[in-house]
């Protein structure tokens, strides 16, 4: 996994401050207070958050979303960044990949979704794995988490993140 695991930059906490700003919104708007966006050499293309609740489905996630936004990515030659305030789900993970990220930096770590070692087994298979660095602006993400579940005991999604934060009680 040494492979994909990077260091974080002061380019990554500037563009995870946008996404934990997205997380806020998406709070505000009733959903789970996740924030992405999405960055080609230094120029924000997207940003989003989930919209779950909003559209009662649950493949909306942020990361998706953003990615959808941002449009076609195929022939982009700036690296490619996926800025999450969670670690992503395999959905979004998959997404990523497939769609050529070059990075993915996310804030909190998800011990109850995928662990990124399915990122090196994907990677096995010769398909290229975007370079994964974690716990950028960790706190701030884990505060706003915190706070929907002291205000959002009847979404549907609370013990999800209830069990998101189990690792950081």
């Amino acid at each position: 996994m040494d492979s994909i695991i990077q260091l974080m930059s002061a380019k990554d906490v500037k563009w995870m401050k946008e996404s934990l700003k997205q997380a806020e919104n998406a709070m505000n708007d009733g959903e789970i207070p996740i924030g992405s966006v999405v960055v080609a050499g230094d120029e924000k293309i997207s940003e989003a958050y989930p919209r779950t609740n909003r559209d009662k489905t649950t493949s909306e996630h942020a990361e998706v979303v953003a990615i959808r936004k941002a449009g076609n990515l195929w022939n982009e030659e700036r690296e490619l960044t996926l800025y999450t305030t969670l670690q992503p789900c395999i959905m979004c993970l998959a997404t990523a990949i497939r769609c050529g990220f070059d990075r993915i930096v996310y804030a909190a770590e998800a011990e109850n979704e995928v662990n990124l070692e399915v990122a090196k087994e994907i990677e096995r298979y010769g398909t290229e794995v975007p370079k994964i660095t974690g716990g950028v602006k960790e706190e701030e993400s884990v505060s706003l988490f915190k706070e929907f579940l002291k205000n959002q005991m009847e979404h549907f999604a609370y013990e999800y993140v209830e069990e998101l934060m189990q690792a950081y009680n």
